[in-house]
This record gives structure tokens, C-alpha cells and sequence, in this order.
């Protein structure tokens, strides 16, 4: 028996990953389980297993004692015997073989033995995966039992993708494999489902993706300030940049659209809009309710008294601004995590709320502070392509610019222009006013 488990445990150890140490606890208590059912009592038996040799010795605990007789307890006599310096109260180990340690025993050492085995092999997989949790991983369909994905993963361990889990437009069969974001590990004993939870729907399986292509957030130059999500369908994430001298959205979306087209194909489709934040939650929510034109944000209470965002705009741009099913105010609200209310303008604009709106325009078009876009708007440049079509030389002149504001004005228009004319058809927020 000693070679045949030597030869097992080898196995385990080198094909599971499971430590000879971990094997050798495993074995003891299965046979320790066993060795009490076939003695058919409760006593303190333990058993002792040699990890060099295999070979198995029995202890039973007894306690010395002048008083008590029978199960569990042993006279001074016999105990000193053992050790000639025990005294009453003390603890003497004695080896034992129990009787009948044969096929009910083996049975029930095997079903322990398998127990541990399982357990050992869950927390090594639990220990595996956990310092992955929050990152993307390969995974390859082994079975679709009602709708449920069970998958191997990178390094063989089996998770799930359960149908909650999974985009509306995932139609995943046997051998496909996909990539997903590990959301958890469980490690609990007879669980039915494997311990590896992955999602595809989890915000931050977006967040996780743009960390792929974008180098400004892995590097933490560009920070991701939230994320709204209705998985499959659309998402908001807003960006902020910690270098004034980089666009967030540009860099987000990448010359022609090169670092939003992989994250919206690996999302099957999903639009995505790309908002920039603002400590303002006025020109935040501008932001965030894009694509569709607002006029005018403002901070309000409800009639429960909670603040509220409320955007006006024009009677043609309502059902845009509300999406369909309120798909753009709710993602909105989640952004900001504000309530969020949209009315509609009544009555023709007076020509100084045409103005202010125009230099909101161009502030939110080139991402401007709204004191510079105003100063650039009464200069008699109003748009991204009136800029533009200046010389970088005659544009600081004409605003009266200091020479690094002007630059960068002047780049950002030159940046937005590209970015529309790529025609990326992305969603992306790219021109709110």
C-alpha cells in the first residue's frame, strides 16, 4: 500500500498542484475519519503518516488516571511503563491498530481521502485565481447547460459565465472561446457551480479593456472617473486628463477611431460614449447627455427635496435628449449619480442666450475653460473650423491669447476636426453644446 500511495500522491502533486504537505493532511484525517468508524467509538485517535515513506501509524490519547477506567483513560502503572515520568492528569500517546481496519475502514478512508482531494484542488484554484480578480481573462466553452457558460480559463481552472453574466448579443457554443472580466473567486465547500465567477456585463469589463489600448490610463495620466453601463445596448464613461497638453477623449478614442473600435468589437457592437468630466456638475451633466443638444443645466430640488439636474432643450431635440426607452437620461443619472430631469424650451431665444450658447459650444467642442472660449467666441471665432482655418500666428493675435493658451486651443480644434471628419460612428461625445 505504501508504494501504490507514494505513487499517488506523486501524482497529484506534480498534475494537480496540489502540495505534498496538503496531500499528507488530506490522508491523515481520511484515515483518522476511518479509524474511528471501525473502533466504533468517538475517542481521540489520530493518525500519523510518514511523507517520505507513506507508512501509517495509529495514536490513541489517553488520559492517566487512578479514578477512571475504560475508554480513554490508562492507570499510572501502565502509563509509566510507557513514559516513567508521567503523573496523574497527564496525556500518554499509545499506538493502536483498531479492529476490523479493513473494507469499511479502506471504503470510508477512500470517500474522505476523495473529499479532501476535492477541497485541496478548490483552494488551490482559489489561490490561483484570486490575485487575478479585477482582470481580463481567456476562456474557452466547454458546456451551455441552460444558457449558463462553464468554461476553462487561462492555467486550466473551471469557471462560469452565467446567462445574467453575459451581453444580450453573446451566443456562445462548445470550443468558442471569448474574454472576460473575472469578477470573483468563491471557495465554498459543495458548491454546484464552478468558484471562478466571470461577467462580461460588469462595468469594469469596459474600464478593463480601455486599460488594454490606452497607455495614458494605464499610466494614470487619464483617469476614469465612472462608468453607466446598460450592457450589450450603450455606455457612458466619463475621463478626465491630469496633463492639461492631452485631450481625454482623443486619446480615448485613438487616430481614426484605433483605440475605441477593438473595445466596442470585443463588446459586439455596444455604443460608447466617451464623456469628459467636469468638478461642475452643471457642465458634467452637459457632458454626459450628449449626443443630443442642450441649451441651458441647471441644479434644482425635487418635490421630495432632493437635488436634480435639470437640462433644458428645444421642442425637435426632446426625444433625442431622453433616449430611446430613457436610455440617455438613465445612463446620465447613473454617470453623475444625480437625479436627472429634462424639460423643454418655450418660446424664441434672445440673442444674448444665443451667445452664451455658442460659447458653451465651443468650450464643451474644444474642452476650453469657459472664460477662454468666451474670449475666443468674441474675437469672431465660433466654431472649430473658424479656428482652424486661421494661421496658429494670426489666432494669437486676434485673441490675445498668451502664446500657450492660443497653442492649445488652436490644436484642440485641429483635434476635433480629425476626430469628426474619422467618422468613427462611435457615439462618442464629440461635439455637445
Amino acid at each position: 500500500m505504501n508504494n501504490e500511495m507514494l505513487t499517488v500522491l506523486s501524482y497529484l502533486e506534480r498534475e494537480k498542484g496540489i502540495s505534498r504537505a496538503t496531500l499528507i493532511k488530506a490522508v491523515e484525517g481520511a484515515l483518522q475519519s476511518a479509524a474511528r468508524k471501525s473502533s466504533g467509538t468517538s475517542q481521540d485517535i489520530r493518525v500519523s503518516m510518514d511523507p517520505r515513506t507513506c507508512e501509517i501509524t495509529t495514536y490513541q490519547d489517553l488520559v492517566v488516571s487512578e479514578d477512571q477506567t475504560g475508554t480513554g483513560y490508562i492507570s499510572l502503572e501502565k502509563a509509566r511503563e510507557i513514559n516513567p515520568d508521567s503523573n496523574l492528569g497527564d496525556i500518554v500517546s499509545i499506538e493502536v491498530t483498531p479492529k476490523d481496519f479493513g473494507r469499511i475502514a479502506a471504503q470510508a478512508a477512500k470517500q474522505a481521502l476523495m473529499q479532501n482531494i476535492r477541497n485541496a484542488e478548490r483552494d488551490v484554484v482559489y489561490e490561483r485565481y484570486l490575485s487575478q480578480v479585477g482582470k481580463i481573462i481567456s476562456a474557452t466553452v466547454k458546456q451551455v447547460p441552460r444558457g449558463d457558460c462553464i468554461c476553462e480559463v487561462d492555467g486550466g481552472g473551471e469557471a462560469i459565465l452565467s446567462s445574467k453574466n453575459k451581453l444580450p448579443t453573446d451566443r456562445f457554443e462548445q470550443t468558442d472561446q471569448f474574454r472576460a472580466y473575472l469578477l470573483r473567486v468563491e471557495n465554498e465547500e459543495n458548491q454546484s457551480t464552478p468558484g471562478i465567477v466571470l461577467s462580461r456585463t460588469a462595468p469594469e469589463f469596459v474600464k478593463a479593456l480601455f486599460v488594454e489600448q490606452v497607455t495614458e490610463i494605464k499610466d494614470g495620466i487619464i483617469e476614469v472617473m465612472g462608468i453607466a453601463r446598460d450592457a450589450g445596448y450603450r455606455t457612458k464613461m466619463a475621463v478626465r486628463s491630469l496633463d492639461p497638453k492631452i485631450d481625454s477623449i482623443g486619446a480615448c478614442v485613438g487616430v481614426r477611431g484605433s483605440r475605441i473600435k477593438p473595445v466596442i468589437q470585443e463588446l459586439n457592437g455596444e455604443k460608447i460614449d466617451i464623456v469628459e468630466w467636469n468638478e461642475d456638475i452643471r457642465v458634467f451633466a452637459m457632458n454626459a447627455l450628449a449626443p443630443a443638444k442642450i441649451e441651458s443645466v441647471k441644479v434644482d430640488r425635487d418635490d421630495d427635496g432632493k437635488n436634480v439636474v435639470v437640462g433644458t432643450v428645444l421642442p425637435e431635440h426632446y426625444t433625442q435628449t431622453i433616449g430611446k426607452n430613457g436610455q440617455n437620461v438613465r445612463l446620465t443619472a447613473a454617470l453623475l449619480g444625480w437625479r436627472v430631469k429634462v424639460v423643454k424650451l418655450e418660446g424664441p431665444k434672445s440673442f444674448a442666450q444665443l451667445v452664451t450658447d455658442g460659447i458653451n459650444s465651443l468650450a464643451l467642442q474644444l474642452h476650453l475653460p469657459i472664460d477662454v472660449a468666451e474670449v475666443i467666441y468674441n474675437a469672431g471665432f465660433h466654431t472649430p473650423e473658424g479656428v482652424k482655418n486661421a494661421s496658429l500666428e494670426s489666432f494669437t493675435e486676434d485673441t490675445q491669447l498668451d502664446a500657450e493658451a492660443a497653442e492649445q486651443a488652436w490644436n484642440a480644434a485641429t483635434a476635433y476636426l480629425d476626430l469628426n471628419t474619422a467618422g468613427t460612428g462611435t457615439g462618442v461625445e464629440e461635439s455637445i453644446e
